[in-house]
């Protein structure tokens, strides 16, 4: 549970903020939640990075170990949403954000949209993410739209005039350390108790009236090179504004970066991503210093789909080579691929009928079902070229091979669909990274059951019937002599 106070908040305020949710957390123990631990003045960014601040706390819960809450997680943080919302609700000027979340682990790993915008200007950077913070606001399914350049408490800052500031021979760093001094004070020595093992500083800090407001800040004076003093006021001006609680830099450039959940029922990181780098396709041109990273679980997805386009190509060709090899045949490996087209077939009718997303588990099962798919076909092309080789007819063979071994491929088949059925139907909880891997293995063993009931016995009768004719309509010539 995140807060986030407007900027002005101190320690003491923004505590007292967050202890009007702690009441309401506190109503939740035993029933939703086991227990909490409170920080005041740490916060977590949007990819799950820690981040200080005096008017931002958080609170870390444990979910009670409840069947309701494992079969859908979701429902406990929505639970803790809707009860901290009470409190946003009744202290509209004193929360600027409040929001529950629940940590993300394992791949894809980052926020489902998490846009990096590189440049030199964090003012720029920032103009472009609040563009893109109201577009994403737009977008149906898309949450907890935030950035990374948070606005800090007011600053006074010290505007030194170069030109004058040279006359004297006075140097940046000479002015800045007498500001520091006015302000926070020097350390003038330590002093450690004969019965105490740390040291304690001995700082040298002017009264509170000389550092009351500008006026006082001014009138500290500086020494110049000559020996002779002067005031900061003689050399530099003072302005007030708004600073940021960090600066963030990605590879040593100035970096700005947009964060927002997706809701996976109503849109997924991919979609949202694509609406985004659509709608701000000009960007390029109208900020040409700016780069535009689109980065998250949308730029590991991408590279994992990469990945795997250069893989899968690899596997069925060594899929090919190991099955030429062991039939003497280029044919025969052919026929074997003939069921994977069904079960590709029958992990999208899987997917859609389940309701899962593409995502990581999935591509894994579709290249594990290939093999398993394989194995099937192998036995019975295996079995018609033995029934071949004892002198059955190609005909015959193919229908003994057919009765043959119906039972056990129809037996191992439903073994493995029906074991890992619960697991992608959610009954002992939902998973988003098993339960589309389950459900692609068994509805994709299911379907290629049939292919390899029937079109690896149809496909070897065209191909290998094919190949007779071939070569008995181009008989071999009989060596001279």
């Amino acid at each position: 549970v995140v807060l986030e106070a407007p900027t002005d908040f101190g320690l003491d305020r923004t505590d007292a903020v967050f202890r009007k949710v702690e009441r309401e957390l506190d109503e939740l123990l035993g029933d939703l939640l086991v227990d909490y631990s409170t920080f005041v003045g740490r916060a977590m960014t949007g990819d799950e990075q820690p981040y200080a601040g005096t008017n931002v706390a958080m609170a870390l819960a444990t979910i009670v170990d409840r069947e309701e809450f494992i079969l859908a997680p979701e429902k406990a943080v929505a639970l803790v949403q809707e009860r901290i919302d009470r409190v946003r609700e009744a202290n509209p000027k004193e929360i600027l954000e409040l929001t529950a979340r629940a940590p993300r682990s394992g791949p894809p790993v980052g926020k489902p949209v998490a846009v990096r915008l590189q440049g030199d200007d964090y003012a720029v950077s920032k103009s472009i993410a609040r563009e893109m913070k109201e577009f994403l606001s737009t977008i149906p399914g898309v949450s907890n739209v935030e950035d990374n350049l948070r606005e800090g408490p007011r600053e006074i800052r010290l505007v030194v005039d170069e030109e004058r500031a040279g006359q004297h021979g006075l140097s940046f760093e000479a002015i800045a350390a007498s500001f520091r001094a006015a302000n926070d004070g020097l350390t003038a020595s330590s002093f450690r108790a004969p019965d105490q093992e740390e040291e304690f500083d001995i700082r040298v800090i002017p009264e509170l009236r000389y550092r009351r407001d500008d006026r006082s800040i001014l009138e500290t004076e500086v020494r110049t090179p000559g020996g002779y003093l002067m005031t900061l006021a003689d050399v530099a001006d003072v302005e007030f504004a708004r600073g940021y609680q960090s600066l963030s830099h990605y590879d040593g450039t100035r970096a700005v970066t947009v964060y927002a959940n997706v809701d996976e029922d109503r849109a997924t990181s991919v979609s949202a991503n694509r609406e985004l780098e659509s709608h701000f396709a000009d960007l390029g041109t109208r900020y040409p210093e700016v780069e535009v990273i689109y980065g998250g679980e949308f730029q590991e997805t991408a590279k994992a789909f990469g990945n795997l386009r250069a893989a899968f190509p690899v596997a069925l060709l060594l899929i090919y080579m190991i099955l030429a090899a062991q039939f003497r045949s280029y044919l025969q490996p052919l026929v074997v691929a003939t069921a994977i087209p069904f079960g590709l077939m029958g992990v999208i009718a899987g997917v859609g009928i389940m309701g899962y997303t593409v995502s990581f588990g999935l591509l894994y099962a579709t290249i594990g079902l290939t093999g398993v798919v394989v194995n099937d076909s192998l036995v019975m092309v295996d079995f018609i070229n033995r029934a071949r080789g004892d002198g059955m007819p190609l005909l015959e063979a193919v229908r003994q091979s057919g009765a043959r071994r119906l039972r056990p491929i129809l037996l191992t088949t439903l073994t493995t669909a029906l074991a890992l059925l619960p697991m992608a139907l959610g009954l002992a909880g939902v998973s988003k990274s098993y339960g589309p891997f389950a459900a692609a293995l068994t509805f994709g063993l299911m379907v290629a059951m049939f292919g390899t009931l029937f079109a690896v016995p149809l496909s070897y009768t065209g191909l290998i019937g094919l190949q007779e004719r071939l070569k008995r309509g181009f008989p071999r010539r009989a060596a001279p002599g």
